[in-house]
């Protein structure tokens, strides 16, 4: 004799297994995704100078320095996968508006960067008509360029690392004869110290790593990376700075 089974019955197991190997997967994928997301610090993070790196769900990341003697720097940019890789592309920051650009027909053809405040800026690059000076100005912030040039644009770019870094200013001139101060706005522009404009990283056992760090492979114990934390500690005598800088990108 046949043992009647509940048609009823049977389906809302086979339901309840369903669900239950779904939930598995959809969770599995879920953590898996989200595990990428969220605040790494530099495990070289220390009193004198750190670094965290903010991935967020939006295909943003954030690119945040400390140093003691620095302040803050901060980059914001984009991220995508490729293959086994996390690639970061850095965002353009906003040039100030508060620029000044003014002309003198001293006929001594030079340029000088100044602060607002009217300090010197050394360690700074130009581009003159698109070509790249290739000495950084004086420590008095000078530059001079050839008599018979004619100036169409100049732009100015901060260094980091001694090579050429982000643009803080861009104007176009048309003079023959003419000196030029140019008064950048430190304050308004949207970083201190330049993150790189594009660069891989691989995602490992919830830690990032720098695939240029060459090292990774040889000795973990010794090779760069970034391991998930839950805040970034600003340091209270540089989030003004920090603030003001993060304005740049928005």
């Amino acid at each position: 004799m046949h043992k009647h089974v509940n048609p009823t019955f049977e389906n809302r197991s086979l339901n309840l297994k369903l669900k239950y190997i779904i939930g598995i997967v959809l969770t599995s994928i879920i953590f898996s995704s989200c595990a990428i997301h969220g605040t790494f610090e530099n495990r070289f993070n220390n009193e004198h100078g750190a670094s965290w790196i903010k991935i967020n769900s939006d295909n943003t990341f954030e690119y945040i320095t400390w140093g003691h003697m620095t302040g803050y720097g901060y980059t914001k940019g984009s991220w995508k996968k490729i293959n086994n890789y996390i690639n970061l592309s850095e965002f353009e920051p906003i040039i100030p508006k508060t620029n000044q650009i003014i002309e003198t027909k001293s006929g001594n053809k030079n340029i000088n960067l100044i602060r607002k405040d009217g300090t010197p800026l050394f360690s700074y690059y130009l581009k003159l008509n698109g070509v790249l000076v290739s000495k950084q100005s004086d420590w008095d912030g000078n530059y001079s360029y050839e008599k018979n040039e004619k100036i169409n644009r100049i732009e100015v770019f901060a260094s980091s690392e001694n090579k050429v870094g982000q643009k803080v200013a861009d104007f176009q001139t048309d003079c023959k004869t003419c000196s030029y101060k140019i008064i950048v706005d430190l304050k308004k522009v949207g970083f201190k110290s330049v993150y790189k404009l594009d660069s891989l990283w691989v995602f490992k056992n919830n830690r990032y790593y720098p695939i240029n760090s060459g090292k990774q492979k040889l000795n973990k114990r010794k090779s760069r990376y970034y391991k998930k934390t839950n805040s970034i500690k600003p340091f209270g005598l540089w989030i003004n700075s920090w603030n003001n800088m993060k304005k740049g990108f928005e």
